[in-house]
């Protein structure tokens, strides 16, 4: 599990911290106050799963991790984020190529010419003698942007930024390096160290001596994208073959928060008018009617099937060896209050027993309330919720996390904990929140 998130020029983060992270968080804040670049942080970090080798221009090697090709739920994890940013679905221009050996190679030309990433190659994993290991390709280099190290040893000290070094050691974290000139922070116009020209991010498990243990292959990404977007069919396969009565689940828990669907069945069928047949869409089958295809539902129908159909079947093949993560943008998203207190039910439900973690970003006052609301029910132990409250100040991300049922006194007192600068400065609510973990204690 992640247990802590240091960052260090991603998007409009220029420095900030996650400390103490718990199975389920929630960020709440302001507007451009960070919480999706938290999200896609951990996104990108988690997902990097390919194995290769970062080899300098010295001849050292570090075993490294770029993004799978494809994500849980069938997405491209870079070209996903691109489009979330109305940006091209690849970089047309990369700083870089591929070597007839299958090995990428880079030129950061904005780095100084001795610094160890200026030039470096990914090369594909080492084999066993006699097996043919795949290479990398040219749509390989207009994808990827990023490499990870997992608690790399001996790291050059100019591969890791001096605020971020004195936080923690690199070889207790997972590092990633991004360079893709649109995702890092551009907020000083003067950079003044070699680094600044980088994105660079580390993550850290509650036990620092191993490394975080999620399963790249078990990385769920759900926003407002994916609720509009038919599924993937890569999913679909693995879902339908992988989950045993994936569709009667799906129906019963859309029954559960959709009472008018209760007698329901769905089905996932091929997109018509998909010629590569990449594409499947949702149909729900209501007694004595026709099918009817989800897309044609509310946008709240249409939200919840989606979130439910990727997280029934992350939650259903997930163990010990394989832990996963959910990231969830926005569950309020089109949903009515009674629907989506249901719909956060069927989520608690499905997560708590499982070795997920998950992080929830939300503007919605209703999200805080359910999930107080859960926490009072013991439907989800307050010990393993945490509340982060973001406010970023010229770069500067600045949180406050929040234990457990803190949550449920801030609702109490009227007081929003969306809203930053009504706690700043407050010993008061210091003290609620001191008064409340001893008590929960």
């Amino acid at each position: 599990m992640i247990d802590r998130l240091v960052a260090h020029r991603f998007r409009g983060i220029r420095e900030g911290a996650l400390e103490d992270c718990a199975k389920f968080n929630v960020l709440v804040g302001p507007n451009n106050s960070g919480k999706t670049a938290v999200l896609e942080m951990l996104y990108l970090a988690v997902v990097s799963g390919r194995e290769g080798g970062l080899v300098l221009e010295d001849g050292t090697r570090f075993e490294a991790r770029v993004p799978l090709r494809h994500d849980f739920l069938g997405y491209r994890p870079l070209p996903r984020l691109w489009a979330r940013h109305g940006q091209s679905s690849h970089w047309e221009e990369p700083p870089g190529g591929v070597t007839e050996g299958g090995a990428l190679w880079y030129q950061l030309k904005d780095l100084p010419e001795a610094h160890p990433l200026r030039e470096f190659r990914i090369a594909p994993p080492l084999g066993e003698a006699g097996y043919e290991i795949e290479g990398f390709d040219q749509e390989d280099v207009q994808n990827i942007v990023l490499f990870a190290l997992e608690q790399p040893r001996a790291l050059p000290a100019e591969m890791a930024p001096d605020w971020l070094s004195a936080e923690m050691q690199p070889e207790d974290a997972r590092l990633a390096y991004l360079w893709y000139p649109d995702f890092v922070f551009r907020g000083q116009a003067t950079r003044q160290d070699p680094l600044d020209h980088l994105a660079i991010w580390a993550l850290e498990g509650a036990d620092k001596q191993r490394p975080v243990k999620i399963d790249p292959e078990r990385v769920m990404f759900f926003d407002f994208h994916v609720t509009h977007a038919h599924f993937h069919r890569r999913f679909w396969e693995f879902a339908y073959n992988a989950v045993p009565d994936w569709y009667e689940r799906l129906a019963q828990a859309m029954g559960r928060i959709f009472p008018d669907m209760a007698d329901g069945r769905v089905e996932i069928n091929p997109a018509p008018n998909d010629q590569e047949a990449a594409q499947m869409v949702g149909d729900v089958r209501l007694p004595g009617r026709r099918p009817i295809r989800i897309d044609n539902f509310g946008d709240g129908a249409r939200h919840a099937f989606k979130v439910l159909a990727g997280l029934i079947a992350l939650a259903e093949t997930v163990d010990e060896d394989r832990p996963g993560l959910f990231l969830w943008e926005d569950p309020e998203l089109f949903m009515h209050p009674a629907t989506l207190g249901r719909m956060l039910d069927e989520v608690v439900r499905l997560v708590r027993e499982r070795p997920i973690q998950m992080f929830i970003s939300t503007q919605s006052q209703e999200v805080l309330t359910c999930i107080g609301q859960l926490m009072e029910r013991d439907a989800i132990s307050s010990s393993v919720v945490r509340t982060w409250q973001f406010q970023l100040l010229d770069g500067f991300l600045e949180v406050q996390s929040f234990i457990g049922k803190t949550l449920n006194v801030w609702l109490e007192y009227d007081m929003d904990p969306r809203v930053p600068a009504r706690a700043k400065g407050s010993s008061h609510l210091a003290a609620i929140q001191h008064a409340t973990v001893e008590g929960e204690e």
